[in-house]
């Protein structure tokens, strides 16, 4: 566990090491804000004139979850390593060690104050701003749906393909989109008892990588780079993980409008990432969000 943990620590050294070219580097984990704070900071960066050219990416993998010993293990073999004990001194703190101890600890994909999953906190969402089921599936139906239509369209050219480590097996498209018609969406069962959240309006556990070059407006010219975008201003808000756990796009982007004078209006699109359809329909709802901050609902994509 410890250093798996390490190793992800330094996974931007290790990416920049392998290639030979040794630049200041630093890894953010901040569970699933990691990469977008990774963006954000790469933005003031440049803004600062600390850097003219940024590598900025994230990473996770949910498929393989570390699997932790308990705690009493964990520090009796800590102890262990004292090489002034003797071995009868290690035979005695072993023995101390019941079965019930050595059972595995599989960590869980859970919010660290609460302990709660994302499928709690969709539901307590969904319950406390009256967001029925039905709203859940008629967003979570267009987001499927805008979604394979973006994959067949092509939309996704920036898709790398990536080799098993062990299987070797190819992966080139995206595994997560998933062909769901509005009937079997209403016919599944909700994830928790007396819950609204379903499999089909949550995301799945799934692994990933990305990748962003940002530059300045000078080294764009320098080195003739063609940018796919320009980055406005950037803002976060903290929420509390008890009430409002995710709900930071709600704030964030009126933080963008009235604070920092953004008009949204001038986006093309609008793409949200929330972890429940109860979320996103609550960020970007036009009664809720869109109507107080003049966005139009068919801008915007999750």
């Amino acid at each position: 566990w410890y250093q798996r943990r390490v190793r992800e620590a330094v996974v931007s050294t290790q990416s920049t090491g392998n290639s030979g070219v040794y630049v200041p580097s630093h890894s953010l984990s901040m569970a699933c804000i990691s990469g977008q704070a990774a963006l954000a900071k790469g933005v003031e960066m440049i803004n600062s004139d600390y850097a003219e050219i940024v590598l900025v990416g994230g990473v996770e993998y949910l498929s393989d979850l570390p699997v932790l010993v308990n705690e009493k293990v964990r520090k009796t073999f800590l102890k262990m390593k004292n090489s002034d004990m003797s071995k009868k001194q290690k035979l005695s703190l072993l023995s101390k060690i019941r079965p019930r101890d050595v059972a595995p600890d599989v960590l869980k994909v859970v919010e660290f104050q609460t302990k709660e999953t994302f499928v709690h906190n969709g539901d307590k969402i969904a319950a406390r701003f009256g967001i029925s089921r039905w709203d859940q599936d008629e967003y979570g139906y267009r987001s499927h749906r805008l979604s394979n239509q973006a994959a067949a369209g092509g939309k996704f050219p920036f898709v790398c393909s990536v080799q098993h480590s062990d299987t070797n097996d190819t992966v080139s498209t995206d595994g997560t989109l998933r062909r769901w018609t509005r009937e079997k969406m209403s016919k599944r069962r909700p994830v928790l008892r007396g819950g609204t959240v379903t499999v089909a309006t949550a995301n799945q556990p799934c692994d990933g990588a990305a990748v962003c070059l940002l530059a300045s407006e000078r080294a764009a010219e320098r080195f003739n780079l063609s940018p796919r975008a320009e980055l406005s201003p950037v803002s976060f808000a903290a929420c509390s993980p008890r009430t409002d756990l995710l709900l930071g796009t709600t704030h964030s982007l009126a933080r963008l409008k009235l604070e920092k004078g953004v008009d949204l209006e001038k986006a093309d699109v609008l793409e949200f990432y929330e972890a429940s359809e109860a979320r996103f329909y609550l960020n970007s709802q036009p009664c809720k969000v869109l109507n107080t901050l003049k966005m139009s609902s068919a801008r915007t994509l999750v």
